[in-house]
């Protein structure tokens, strides 16, 4: 082996070394981030598999005074895109239900997804206009899976508050979409509503 090639080494192996010791220092706490998300072991135990890859391929990027900071947003985004995929996994299958209970032509996956894309950036859009108050209660509630205790203690308000701008968000979130989009129907969407209504 030559110098080269053995100061390859040392410096992957110092890579290495760093690498492990921040997976020892932080994999139980990203762990904890996402599971208060994501309430879901075994997808937690992926989701962090995922982001300790991503760390590994951005080392050369992450710096170390930030490495934590870096963890847990990354896990953050990564357990939202999770929460995401599993309302969209959900209304996909219940309206498949739906239609085949109903005996109707079933649309393709493309036809599928863009109107699922589209009724869900209409929800988004509604959401934006929410005060940012609600906004933020719903957030946490619904995408970010947290308890109306939770919420409370974190916006240090009351819990019947929280519910109170659940509620009011709703129904916000319906005569918008009903005043903006008067076309806009069908199960997909219903089902997608409940959600958020849960």
């Amino acid at each position: 082996m030559n110098k080269a090639n053995r100061d390859d080494v040392f410096i992957y192996q110092d890579e290495l070394d760093a690498f492990n010791e921040t997976y020892y220092k932080y994999n139980r706490a990203v762990y904890l981030n996402i599971i208060k998300m994501v309430k879901d072991g075994n997808a937690a135990e992926d989701l962090l598999q995922e982001v300790f890859i991503a760390l590994w391929d951005n080392r050369d990027h992450v710096k170390a005074d930030k490495v934590d900071r870096w963890l847990f947003v990354v896990s953050y985004n990564k357990s939202i895109n999770y929460l995401k995929n599993k309302v969209k996994a959900q209304v996909a299958y219940q309206e498949q239900s739906y239609i085949e209970n109903q005996h109707k032509e079933v649309k393709s996956p493309q036809e599928e997804e863009f109107i699922f894309d589209l009724r869900l950036s209409v929800l988004e859009e509604a959401i934006d206009h929410l005060p940012k108050r609600k906004k933020d209660v719903l957030m946490m509630c619904r995408f970010e899976g947290r308890t109306t205790n939770e919420v409370a203690g974190i916006l240090n308000i009351s819990e019947n508050s929280v519910r109170d701008y659940l509620k009011q968000s709703t129904r916000f979130i319906k005569k918008y979409i009903q005043a903006r989009y008067p076309e806009m129907h069908g199960t997909s969407f219903l089902l997608l509503m409940s959600y958020f209504s849960a």
